[in-house]
Parts: structure tokens; C-alpha cells; sequence
């Protein structure tokens, strides 16, 4: 009898794109815990700790909730950005509250982060592709076809 696993076996979802993120995330808690290790202090860490800590919660965050792929990319980043300031600010409030030390906040967020690769993805909503045109500008960016009116009476 052969045994052949199914593409959402743990086995085959760890050699995916979620294996990936696990080890991120892995990296992230290292990071974190070592304090940077010799980065400690320079622009370099603070970037680092701005996209392991804040960017990548997010992003797993968005994808749980499937707006991970939205068509537009500034819609995208915001959905990651509200994530992950959701996420760690709710967090690290609450740790603050309880007088709970820093390295336990840090192993709480990486021990959610890791319980979200494994929250299977939803798919994102229908909607047609964005492209860069004239029409998808900001409007304070386009010419309109009327001019504003006036706002001055006389």
C-alpha cells in the first residue's frame, strides 16, 4: 500500500509558501530575542524590526482575512498596515496592562503570527483588475471635464 500525501497535508504545507512564512517568522523571534543581534542600534535593525514586526503580522493578518490580494496595491498595503498596527498595539496594550514583560509579548505575537500561516487564506473577493489609466488617478490628480465651482458669492 503507497501513501501519497495531499497537497494540504502539514508535510506539504510546510515545503509551500507557509513554510516560507514559518521561517520568517522563526527569524523574526530570533531577531527580536537577540536584540538585533550586531545591527543593534543602526537604521538597519529599526527596518528590520519595522517589516518582521509590524509588516509581516499584518500581511499574515490581511491573508487570513483575504485582502491580501486586493487589485489595488494601495488597498493592499493599507489592509497589511491596519493589520499589523491593530494587531500589535492591541497586543502590546494589553501585556502593558497586565505588567507583563517584553519577551513574553514578543513570544505571544510570533506564537499568534505563527498560529495565522496556518489559517488557511481566504479567497479575495471578485473584482475587476486594477490597472494604472487615466480614470484610476486620484481626482486631485486628473483634470476634470467641468470646472469647480465657485465657492465665493457676491
Amino acid at each position: 500500500m503507497r501513501v501519497t500525501l495531499q497537497p494540504t497535508t502539514w508535510p506539504a504545507r510546510l515545503r509551500s509558501r507557509d513554510g516560507l512564512y514559518a521561517l520568517l517568522i522563526v527569524l523574526s523571534l530570533a531577531f527580536a530575542l537577540l536584540h538585533a543581534g550586531p545591527l543593534n542600534g543602526s537604521p538597519a535593525a529599526l527596518v528590520l524590526t519595522v517589516l518582521f514586526q509590524l509588516y509581516l503580522p499584518g500581511w499574515l493578518l490581511a491573508r487570513a482575512l483575504g485582502r491580501h490580494a486586493a487589485p489595488h496595491p494601495i488597498s493592499r498595503f493599507a489592509w497589511t498596515l491596519a493589520g499589523g498596527l491593530g494587531l500589535t498595539i492591541l497586543l502590546g496594550g494589553l501585556f502593558r496592562l497586565l505588567w507583563l514583560p517584553v519577551p513574553a509579548y514578543l513570544l505571544a505575537l510570533h506564537v499568534i503570527m505563527l498560529a495565522l500561516v496556518f489559517v488557511p487564506s481566504r479567497p479575495a473577493p471578485e473584482s475587476p483588475p486594477w490597472r494604472l489609466s487615466r480614470r484610476a488617478l486620484p481626482l486631485y490628480l486628473a483634470r476634470s471635464a467641468t470646472p469647480w465651482p465657485s465657492t465665493t458669492t457676491c
